[in-house]
């Protein structure tokens, strides 16, 4: 591979077995039922147009209950502004993201990252920040962690504007501990710092490190954009369905 290209994920996947297939973090599990039931009686009833631009309000009142009853996050999917939008897949909700906040600005990625993170800011005008994790377990470093968010807020060009919270993480699997996601909290407090927390794992973990929403941390509800999909938990990757949610002012 030259210096500057993209690995070839798709060309990837092919080489992998089905049974086996999570390069694109694509389950080859049924999907439910019901679901699919219920996706077929909306299109033989030729409900095939366009939805709203903030997505169908029966959708967004059903995520608002979903994101109480599990994250603990109260949203009101009739607020104005809007508090909540569904979009075509998480990576446009990313994108939405990166248009409306980060453009000549830059944010933090923890290393191992997740490439789209970083791209996406590169093609619209802004630019990342790489703090590596350490050890076998990927463990953050709260010292570094505050002492190159304040060296980069301070930076003339790029200043930093967010960090990204990818829990569970793509590509390594990696949850951030309850002690991680305070410690980020605070610095997003003390430098005035976005959180984009990308949950689209949430529903992958187990063991006995639960998955913690970092909007539900004091201060974080008004600074955090939570950025969530339906691909992976529902096995409907290929439908493009995915959401954010903020109260930014």
């Amino acid at each position: 591979m030259t210096s500057g290209t993209q690995p070839d994920i798709r060309a990837i996947t092919r080489l992998v077995p089905p049974s086996g297939n999570l390069v694109q973090g694509q389950s080859e599990l049924a999907i439910n039922p019901s679901l699919a039931r219920a996706a077929s009686e909306l299109i033989g009833a030729s409900r095939n147009h366009y939805s709203p631009a903030e997505g169908v309000g029966e959708l967004r009142e059903a995520v608002a209950k979903k994101i109480s009853v599990f994250n603990g996050i109260e949203v009101n999917p009739k607020a104005t502004p809007l508090q909540m939008l569904i979009t075509p897949g998480a990576t446009a909700a990313l994108i939405a993201i990166a248009h409306t906040h980060l453009k000549d600005s830059s944010a933090l990625v923890f290393e191992p990252y997740y490439p789209y993170h970083r791209r996406i800011l590169t093609e619209l005008g802004g630019t990342t920040n790489v703090l590596p994790l350490h050890g076998e377990n990927l463990e953050l470093d709260v010292d570094q962690l505050r002492s190159r968010c304040r060296e980069w807020k301070q930076r003339e060009h790029f200043p930093l504007r967010a960090i990204i919270a990818c829990s569970p993480a793509n590509p390594t699997g990696k949850i951030f501990s309850r002690p991680e996601l305070e410690a980020i909290a605070a610095v997003c407090n003390e430098f005035d710092l976005l959180c984009v927390a990308d949950e689209v794992y949430e529903h992958y973990v187990v063991g006995d490190r639960p998955h913690i929403s970092i909007a539900t941390f004091d201060g974080m509800w008004e600074r955090t954009i939570t950025v969530n999909s339906f691909s992976k938990s529902w096995n409907i990757s290929g439908w493009r369905l995915g959401m954010f949610m903020e109260a930014l002012v």
